[in-house]
């Protein structure tokens, strides 16, 4: 029976002959992981931010000093201003190692390093040669009449004071010319000390009878001279005997009345004067221009000859005082204001500032005053006197006399009272005291006290005068010296120095020589921790210290490759937390403007089409002026800056899925609008977003960078890359390396971020990855 269109149909269905595997569909972020793993430029960028990530963590582990802290106080030689970064792996100097070596035709008398170790002079013969200290090639040749008996750098090294013959010479080292020629009286100087300071010129030229001081007048005598000029106008008296001078000792009762002669007030021509002031005025203007034009001029204040002769002389760190031995005795003269009578037959000026006075006859006694020095305490010892030294701060004097070692206090605050401060017998096993000298630190002060007795160094506490170690030299000690960081010492023999160590006295090098050492110093700064040292006419410098520092020293002393590790967490975290806020405040903005629209969407978007109008740097120095210098302010302005951005970023994804149907269903089955915002709508417009702001986090680390270059952002002392570029930037030239390795730290970062960004952008969207 054939089946009608009323009958049902019987449905047959046959079981299936196989199982078909199925497995769960992947997430999304799975998937995009997926993805990213396999793009290149993505892996690179990756472990780059892992490496970065793991020194930024372990910065206190990986750096080999306190980013923070100026290297004064490292316990190694080495610390120099601009110095190069140095491997041992890749062949540097080790201790007793020849860094330089140059030779003379005539045997050397005289060689010293400039303050930068950059360039050193010889004398020998009539001639003065400076070398470049790195290379050993001669830069200039100064000629003089006479064999060269003496010279010294500047305090700044722009000038060389040499001695020849009975004449003193002044050479301009960076015109390579003679600046000054000055006649020395009391025939030619032996030795030569310059001021301890470097502003105003002076120094000392001494030898076994007399010494001669020097002071470049003008330097600090055109401002006085002005306003002596000004007041001789306005009043009619001469200020020279108020000039503000040293805080000199008891002067005599005859001086003290002469200089209360010369600064009383005439008061009784006060008001014609004034009066006569108002009128010359032009004349006041014409003679301060011409005081301000005169040239400085080299003066010599004073010739001391003592009695007893000359042993050595030196000035203090202020050049206010000079310290003057003889014999058995110290004498401390104070540069001051000398008043001396005599008798004129010139018209004597009696208060017109155009003329003379009427009343002013010839043979009037008058007096005159002039810059000068005095002698104002002296120190007799019961023993001749072997060595008299300034401490580095020249605040106090360690004397010598052969069988005590004697501490003074050398302030001009207290020198009438608690002078002596400490007195050290020599020990009976070591009777003869000589070459006693400060072991003084440049941040930590004075540490201990060192003399020599034969073939021994002695190390004294400076506090108790405890005896703290022997340093056994082997041959008999002519001289004694600490570095320039007090943590090493040298003892120097005929043909024999040895470097010891200052916190326990063991020794740490020893460099012997076929021929005689006449001259041994430490280097200044001490960019490989040597000593510059002279036999006959070859002067060498020696390595003594095994420390370098990886990546140099920048120009406060501070490690440059313990500054770049702990700028790492500086960078990261400016890119991480400048790009959260931006994203944060951005995608909030944006996504209230695109997903209500109407008239929020217009103030919204009106608001950051204002700020997209301002390049996006200037705005944030615009920002950072407002709020002020700082590393929070910079990281501020450049999340304000970056704002707009992602709120456009935002704004865009959330109009194309605001009327996808899933978000049309929760319309309508009445879902609260910011629900639906937060929980539909934003997180499937995440993908734009997070790939824009692995991007920013790059161009936030520059920006960042470039403010702190400014000196907007991160203040010193922080270690920020883009500080560290701006605080050196003047040295690009003479030391690259400085601003080398923080600008190639930079490129990385930014390059890592950049990479990320890419591959994350091909991973989020499938299409580029077909």
């Amino acid at each position: 029976m054939q089946p009608t269109d009323s009958d049902p149909v019987e449905l047959r269905l046959g079981t299936a002959d196989e199982t078909v595997a199925s497995r769960p569909p992947k997430g999304l972020w799975r998937e995009t992981l997926e993805r990213l793993v396999r793009k290149p430029s993505a892996i690179v960028g990756l472990v780059i931010l892992g490496f970065l990530v793991l020194v930024a963590t372990f910065a206190p582990v990986i750096a080999t000093h306190d980013p923070l802290a100026v290297l004064l106080d490292v316990p190694e030689e080495g610390a120099e201003r601009r110095m190069e970064p140095c491997i041992h792996l890749l062949g540097c100097p080790e201790p007793g190692d020849e860094i330089l070596n140059v030779s003379t035709r005539d045997p050397i008398t005289d060689a010293a390093l400039n303050s930068t170790n950059t360039q050193v002079f010889t004398t020998s013969g009539t001639t003065l040669t400076v070398w470049d200290a790195d290379s050993g090639d001669a830069l200039m040749t100064f000629d003089h009449d006479d064999p060269v008996t003496a010279a010294i750098w500047s305090p700044t090294d722009q000038l060389i004071v040499s001695s020849a013959g009975n004449q003193l010479y002044i050479w301009d080292v960076n015109r390579r010319e003679q600046k000054d020629e000055l006649p020395n009286a009391g025939g030619p100087a032996d030795n030569l000390a310059w001021k301890g300071e470097a502003i105003g010129g002076g120094f000392l030229s001494f030898n076994a009878e007399s010494v001669n001081t020097w002071a470049q007048l003008g330097s600090d005598s055109v401002l006085f001279n002005f306003l002596s000029a000004v007041t001789w106008a306005r009043t009619g008296q001469d200020l020279s005997a108020e000039e503000e001078g040293p805080d000199v000792t008891t002067p005599s009762d005859g001086e003290e009345n002469a200089g209360q002669a010369e600064t009383e007030p005439d008061t009784e021509t006060d008001t014609d004067a004034d009066a006569e002031a108002e009128e010359e005025a032009p004349a006041i203007s014409i003679e301060a221009q011409r005081i301000l034009e005169q040239q400085l001029t080299w003066t010599r204040l004073e010739l001391i000859e003592p009695d007893a002769g000359v042993t050595s002389a030196d000035w203090n760190i202020h050049g206010q005082i000079a310290m003057i031995t003889t014999g058995s005795e110290v004498q401390l003269w104070s540069r001051r204001e000398i008043v001396e009578q005599e008798t004129t037959n010139a018209p004597v000026f009696s208060g017109d500032f155009v003329g003379f006075g009427e009343d002013t006859q010839a043979g009037q006694q008058a007096s005159t005053t002039r810059l000068g020095m005095a002698e104002y305490l002296t120190i007799p010892l019961d023993e001749p006197i072997v060595s008299a030294k300034f401490n580095r701060e020249r605040t106090r004097i360690l004397i010598t006399t052969g069988s005590t070692l004697q501490s003074w206090n050398a302030t001009e605050a207290v020198y009438n009272e608690n002078l002596l401060q400490l007195t050290i017998a020599a020990p009976p096993e070591y009777p003869e005291l000589a070459n006693g000298t400060w072991i003084e630190a440049l941040s930590r002060g004075i540490r201990y006290m060192m003399a020599s007795s034969g073939e021994t160094g002695l190390v004294w506490d400076t506090q108790t005068g405890e005896l703290l170690y022997t340093l056994p030299h082997g041959e008999p000690i002519v001289d004694m010296s600490t570095s320039q960081l007090a943590t090493l010492i040298f003892t120097r023999s005929d043909n024999l120095i040895k470097v010891w160590s200052v916190d326990d006295g063991e020794l740490v090098v020893t460099i012997e020589t076929d021929t005689p050492i006449s001259l041994a110093k430490w280097q200044t700064g001490g960019s490989s921790g040597g000593i510059l040292l002279v036999t006959e006419n070859e002067l060498k410098i020696v390595k003594t210290s095994n420390y370098q520092y990886i990546m140099g020293v920048d120009g406060n002393f501070r490690d440059q490759f313990s500054r770049l590790i702990y700028g790492t967490r500086v960078s990261l975290m400016v890119g991480l937390t400048t790009v959260s806020l931006a994203v944060i405040l951005g995608t909030i903005a944006g996504s209230l403007a695109g997903f209500l629209g109407g008239w929020v969407d217009n103030l919204i978007m009106r608001i950051m089409d204002v700020m997209l109008a301002f390049p996006s740097l200037i705005l944030a120095i615009a920002v950072v002026t407002v709020l002020g210098p700082g590393l929070v302010n910079a990281l501020l302005a450049i999340s304000i800056v970056f704002i707009p951005q992602y709120a456009r970023v935002a704004r865009s994804g959330v109009l194309s899925v605001r009327e996808e149907d899933f978000v049309m269903a929760d319309r309508a089955l009445g879902v609260h609008p910011m629900r639906i915002l937060f929980r539909r709508v934003l997180p499937n417009a995440l993908a734009p977003l997070i790939v824009q702001a692995t991007l920013g986090i790059g161009t936030a680390i520059l920006d960042a960078a470039a403010l702190s270059f400014l000196g907007l952002g991160a203040q010193p002392p922080t270690a920020e890359w883009g500080a560290m570029l701006g605080q050196e930037r003047s040295q690009i030239f003479t030391a690259p390396h400085l601003v080398f390795f923080p600008g190639i730290a930079i490129m990385i970062t930014v390059l890592a971020f950049n990479l990320l960004g890419d591959g994350l952008r091909d991973a989020l969207d499938p299409r580029l990855d077909r």
